[in-house]
């Protein structure tokens, strides 16, 4: 039931709207739980698993294994390649991923709002700020 409550504040006006502040940066959000999830994901490295090779970091051990042997595999060969331009990868999944975006132009994410399809789930996730009126400052 909290879910559908914090849905319906999506379609409220902004005026209405209670705001909820980080208190680390300037960002400003319009529940509780989307600034507890911007403080871990953001603040607290909620991403508590990283790559040893690169800065990234990952949301599981799962995640980062895959991560590793996708990105960083220096006893595999790029055994997978793409017919129409040549890339080489380790992963079926990369190519998949590849053959999508670069060459079959799929965006499998589509807006409920607008109907603007994205590529990736975290570009659309990113789009909805516009619908919900959250605020996003960046800082330069």
């Amino acid at each position: 039931m909290a879910v559908l409550k914090a849905h319906e504040r999506t379609h409220q006006e902004k005026s209405s709207r209670k705001e909820f502040k980080c208190l680390l940066c300037p960002r400003i959000f319009w529940s509780p739980s989307g600034v507890r999830n911007h403080i871990k994901s953001s603040h607290e490295h909620g991403s508590n698993y990283p790559c040893t090779l690169c800065d990234k970091r990952l949301t599981s051990a799962a995640r980062l294994e895959y991560h590793v042997h996708a990105k960083h595999s220096t006893s595999q060969e790029f055994i997978h390649s793409c017919h129409k331009c040549g890339l080489k990868t380790v992963s079926k999944g990369n190519l998949k991923k590849h053959m999508e975006r670069v060459h079959e132009g799929i965006k499998r994410y589509g807006c409920y709002f607008c109907g603007v399809k994205f590529y990736a789930l975290s570009d659309l996730i990113h789009h909805f700020g516009i619908h919900t009126l959250e605020k996003r400052v960046h800082l330069d």
